[in-house]
């Protein structure tokens, strides 16, 4: 099951209902895994001083990012 997020809009006696789907938020190991670095790496880059940080979510202790900012972040970074 996938999780949404809804907007309700009320114009006189018109109700319009927007939903998006809200992308599934990825753990460290799987970062990881997708950008073939170490654990150590992602954490320095997560670390509020350094230059460009990944982009990313506290949730209590643990890190998660999503997948969308994580591909923004690549492109802006990419070298050519």
């Amino acid at each position: 099951m996938s999780v949404r997020e809804i907007k309700i809009k009320r114009e006189g006696n018109l109700i319009a209902v927007e939903e998006k789907p809200i992308p599934e938020l990825w753990t460290l190991d799987k970062l990881v895994a997708f950008l073939e670095v170490s654990e150590d790496w992602v954490y320095r880059r997560t670390m509020k001083d350094a230059p460009d940080p990944i982009p990313h979510y506290k949730v209590g202790r643990n890190l998660r990012f999503n997948p969308g900012e994580i591909f923004a972040w690549l492109r802006k970074n990419q070298r050519r």
